[in-house]
């Protein structure tokens, strides 16, 4: 998926059926500004540190809780301008669950999020999305 436009990540930790069900919702909004995903809108899912940024590719990220050796890894993704999203269980939890500088980002929590929300917030960071007259 060299050849794509965007590129959406998931790093951490997900709840088990998270990850499925968000695919399905992000296929379904961005089939209305007909794009596709995994054809135009690159999809990975796994470790941060085995993700290829893409030649500074617009890239998004949802991060879920993440092992600390992991950490650096999405620090350096932040330092290029990548988005990342961080994901909470709750957002009081933000805190405990990631650390510096994560844990200082706007995140979500999903004890108050369901996943149009998480779809919508991840497709907000990309430029094709931003301030699109389409409402999710």
């Amino acid at each position: 998926m060299q050849d794509a436009s965007y590129h959406l990540a998931i790093f951490g930790s997900a709840p088990e059926g998270l990850i499925d069900a968000l695919t399905e919702e992000l296929k379904a909004k961005l089939s209305i500004l007909s794009l596709e995903l995994g054809k135009e809108v690159a999809w990975y899912v796994g470790p941060p540190g085995e993700y290829d940024a893409h030649g500074g590719q617009c890239t998004a990220a949802l991060c879920f809780p993440l092992e600390k050796e992991q950490v650096q890894s999405i620090v350096t993704m932040m330092k290029s301008g990548m988005p990342v999203i961080p994901v909470a269980s709750s957002l009081a939890k933000l805190g405990d669950e990631f650390a510096a500088p994560i844990s200082t980002l706007n995140g979500l929590g999903l004890s108050s999020c369901d996943i149009p929300e998480i779809a919508n917030c991840l497709l907000e960071c990309l430029p094709c999305c931003r301030g699109n007259a389409v409402s999710f």
